[in-house]
Parts: structure tokens; sequence; C-alpha cells
């Protein structure tokens, strides 16, 4: 369950320092959450604004979204009551709604939205690839259709904080 508000969120992170942590591996290239905990608290031991878990260092494009997962939880439960946790949402559209339905289940605050690789598109082509990630996942009783922001009623998933350039 998220702690901030969105505003309260933007507001944290537009002033402050933003810590990406590598993720950390063993020998086998395995998750290696021992080491990975310890550079959390490391970080956390500064007055970072945000941390973003799971790929702000590019391997959010190699991780599965069960290991992302996995990295997001261990963030979480390791400082996420110091510091606000964020994870990575990127990849097919089907994978960056995965990630973030996992980031929010973890208690995550956000998600960082990467659009696709070497994607070109204007600010409104942008919002309609976010549009399936932000929303909730469909209950059985529903469409399985995503909405697209011209359908979707804000406000937006108090989990997905979105500002304004």
């Amino acid at each position: 369950m998220a702690k901030y508000t969105p505003q309260e969120l933007a507001n944290t992170l537009k002033d402050g320092l933003l810590s990406f942590p590598v993720t950390s591996f063993d020998a086998r290239l395995q998750f290696d959450e021992e080491n990975y905990r310890k550079h959390l608290a490391w970080q956390a031991s500064f007055p970072v604004a945000g941390l973003f878990a799971a790929g702000g260092t590019g391997e959010g494009f190699s991780l599965t979204p069960a290991e992302s997962a996995r990295v997001v939880a261990a963030a979480v439960d390791e400082v996420g009551g110091q510091v606000p946790v964020l994870a990575s949402a990127g990849g097919s559209t089907a994978q960056a709604i995965e990630n973030a339905q996992a980031a929010e289940a973890a208690g995550a605050e956000g998600i960082l939205l990467l659009p696709p690789y070497l994607t070109e598109a204007d600010q409104g082509g942008l919002i309609d690839m976010s549009a399936p990630s932000a929303a909730p996942p469909p209950s059985a009783s529903s469409s399985t259709t995503a909405p697209t922001p011209s359908t979707r009623t804000p406000p937006w998933p108090p989990w997905l904080t979105a500002t304004k350039t």
C-alpha cells in the first residue's frame, strides 16, 4: 500500500537525490539478494529522495518479470520504510503491465515507466502507450481490453505518478 499520494511523491522526488542502485548478481548470473540488500541499506543511509529498483541502470530489460518482482519486493522490504521505492516497468506493453502490477503488490510507491526501446513518439503517443500499464487488472466480470486515455476516467491509480513538464 502506497504511503504517498501522487502529489506528495512528486514533491518528494523533485528536489532530492534520486538513487538508481545496480542490481546485484552472483557468479551464476542469479539475483544476489543478500548483497543487493546491503547496497540498498548503504544507499538509504544517505539523504536520498527516491530509490529506483530493477531497471534504472539498464538491467530492467534483462530481468524477467518474476526476477524484477523479486528485486522490487526486496527493495521495498529493505528500505521502503526509509525512502520511497519506485519500480521499473518496461519492455513490451504486456511486460510493463506485469511489472506495474507486481510493483503495486510489493508496496512500491510508483513506477518508472520506460517506453519500448527505440520508439519515436510525441507526448500523446507516449500517453497512449502508457495507459494499459496504468490500468488496474481486469476483473472476471470486466472486459479484458485495457482502457486508453480516451476511455479511462481519472484519477490514475494512486501508485502511478505522472508529472507534466
